[in-house]
């Protein structure tokens, strides 16, 4: 992509890119939204970290919670102890995808880890893993292999919206 890797890094937590940038790939149909759903989530959270590592996105309250469920998040994990402990009460409500400093996102909801590689000073190379449990079902699976692949990843919609941006 020919933009400095920082501008791709940057962009990870600019919750007004999501709907703005993705409502073509949104009015396919290949998500479980309708076109009154791909607004701005009315809650956000931020959390900005030790070291420039940060997540912000939609928060798992009110509206937001309902668009999230929406798209098949389930928030259960938020009341194990474990995660109140680790988290607090403030960080089980994150819901966006985290920003590992300086260039590793996690695309939460295909189970994907994206590194922005630089490759000199106006280009960035992107690159894909997607992580599966080899215990899922064969819907579940198939499901997220075909997330890999046609939303972010080499044939991804959202993907190639994000190039045209950057």
């Amino acid at each position: 992509i020919p933009c400095n890797w920082k501008f791709a890094a940057d962009n990870v937590w600019d919750w007004y890119h999501a709907p703005l940038t993705h409502s073509s790939a949104v009015l396919t149909g290949m998500f479980p939204f309708d076109r009154k759903d791909n607004q701005y989530f009315p809650q956000h959270l931020a959390i900005l970290g030790d070291f420039g590592h940060a997540i912000d996105g939609p928060a798992m309250i009110g509206e937001s919670e309902r668009l999230l469920r929406k798209i098949g998040m389930d928030p259960s994990w938020q009341e194990r102890p474990e995660a109140k402990q680790a988290l607090g009460s403030v960080g089980t409500k994150a819901a966006g995808h985290p920003h590992i400093f300086p260039n590793m996102w996690l695309a939460t909801g295909s189970s994907q880890v994206s590194l922005r590689q630089p490759k000199g000073p106006y280009s960035t190379e992107i690159w894909w893993f997607t992580v599966l449990n080899k215990e899922l079902p064969p819907e579940p699976h198939r499901m997220l292999v075909g997330m890999a692949n046609h939303v972010f990843g080499p044939a991804g919609m959202l993907e190639q919206d994000d190039g045209e941006n950057w």
